[in-house]
């Protein structure tokens, strides 16, 4: 079993979760790619993301809402000792391994790739901050790294100056809730629909753009 002494391959490749070469594009990828069979990362906050990620589409793509689903998916029966995988692991998140969990909760996903990573490589060498910063990019965040987020987002600065408009409402239900909280909109207005339905159109775009932009930036 491989120690701090001794790095795991999963360990030297920033690869801890030991997923195989493949033509997904991960984010993070190494460009020097030198394991025949394992993806290499430049950083292992990436290998970590690239875990996450796997497990989230296993659950939003095909229903696997427990570890034991998880597991059988991530290592099949025909390579592992699957059923004392995912034992292991559900004792160790703290859940039985056919209770209904969820990939996108901070508080069941960080327990539950440690336990993944210390099952994959022999040992968990990570701090708690490595994981967090892997799982926030994919997507899994705590509650106050969310009320952070949405505190300092683009897509929220928008949302507020134009009281809270979501990509559903039209765009005269966008301009008037805005032209409610805004003298410059009463102006704007003044010079007809037209210049009033331009800048809702802009603030529409803006709005789709800074979220293209936040998901980019790994803040999605």
């Amino acid at each position: 079993m491989p120690t701090k002494n001794k790095e795991s391959r999963g360990v030297r490749n920033h690869n801890p979760g030991n997923i195989r070469k493949s033509k997904d594009k991960w984010q993070g990828l190494a460009a020097e790619q030198p394991d025949s069979e394992f993806a290499t990362f430049k950083d292992p906050t990436y290998g970590i993301r690239a875990m996450a990620r796997l497990f989230i589409n296993y659950q939003d793509d095909y229903n696997l809402d427990t570890v034991k689903k998880l597991i059988s998916r991530w290592a099949p029966p025909v390579e592992n000792d699957t059923s004392a995988y995912y034992s292991i692991v559900a004792k160790q998140v703290g859940v039985l391994t056919n209770e209904r969990i969820d990939t996108h909760d901070y508080k069941f996903m960080l327990p539950f790739i440690k336990a993944v990573i210390k099952h994959e490589n022999g040992y968990q060498p990570y701090s708690d901050a490595q994981l967090t910063k892997g799982l926030v990019l994919a997507g899994v965040e705590p509650q106050d790294h969310k009320d952070k987020t949405i505190a300092s987002t683009t897509t929220v600065k928008v949302a507020t100056a134009g009281a809270a408009v979501t990509v559903a409402q039209p765009i005269l239900s966008v301009l008037e809730k805005v032209e409610e909280h805004s003298y410059t909109f009463d102006r704007i207005a003044s010079y007809g629909p037209w210049a009033l339905a331009a800048v809702g159109i802009l603030l529409f775009g803006y709005f789709v753009y800074t979220r293209w932009d936040d998901r980019r930036k790994g803040l999605r």
